[in-house]
């Protein structure tokens, strides 16, 4: 089975569909984290003075800034979520970038999809597009309900991306959209860039879809 790439800040090598977790990752942005104002004194009285857990098991790793926060992948996807839904982009895609290279299949799924937006969000609109077709990579073919949908909705996010591109033509957005997908996601992506266009007003791009999927009619 093929493993996955390391990842770069703005620029994931080519991934192929697996099951293995990345190897290593550098995130852009800082590493350091507050502890959240939500943690209960159950978790911090859980693990004593030499570091060890009282039921005798290695306490997290902590970040390598030595704030002491943990590593676990499953509390820094929860962490990078509260500072996401914040605004916090810098300190969500920083954590999303540690799960992606330490997490389940699952969780990286989650945390590129949440990079994408992070990367949106902050004007970034291609390293967001880029984010998402590596998403699509890692699902084709998606393994089950779940990856289904998040195909979906990574395809249908992807159109959205490149219909706010302004640095773009519709053709070359076309283009990109037809090299990315199969079919029939092909020609969704397109009819949903069409009505995109036509809700915004825009004439010009909206036929220039339009044209393209008449080609393309079977």
């Amino acid at each position: 089975m093929r493993t996955l790439a390391a990842a770069t800040p703005f620029l994931l090598a080519s991934l192929a569909c697996s099951g293995h977790q990345i190897s290593s990752w550098s995130p852009s942005g800082s590493l350091d984290w507050d502890e959240p104002s939500g943690e209960s004194d159950e978790e911090s009285d859980a693990h004593d003075d030499d570091g060890a857990s009282d039921a005798g098991t290695p306490a997290p790793r902590p970040w390598p800034d030595g704030t002491g926060g943990t590593a676990d992948p499953a509390v820094v996807l929860t962490r990078a979520d509260q500072r996401y839904a914040a605004g916090d982009l810098a300190a969500a895609l920083s954590g999303y970038g540690q799960v992606f290279a330490t997490g389940t299949r699952e969780q990286q799924l989650h945390a590129l999809h949440r990079m994408a937006w992070c990367e949106q969000h902050a004007g970034r609109i291609a390293d967001g597009a880029e984010r998402l077709l590596q998403l699509l990579a890692l699902t084709d073919p998606p393994r089950d309900d779940d990856e289904r949908r998040r195909r979906r909705e990574a395809v249908q996010d992807l159109v959205t991306f490149e219909a706010l591109r302004a640095d773009a033509t519709p053709a070359e957005v076309i283009d990109r959209l037809e090299r990315a997908l199969p079919e029939p996601e092909r020609r969704e992506a397109l009819e949903r860039l069409l009505t995109q266009y036509e809700a915004g007003g825009r004439a010009a791009e909206a036929e220039a879809v339009r044209a393209r999927l008449s080609a393309d009619a079977p």
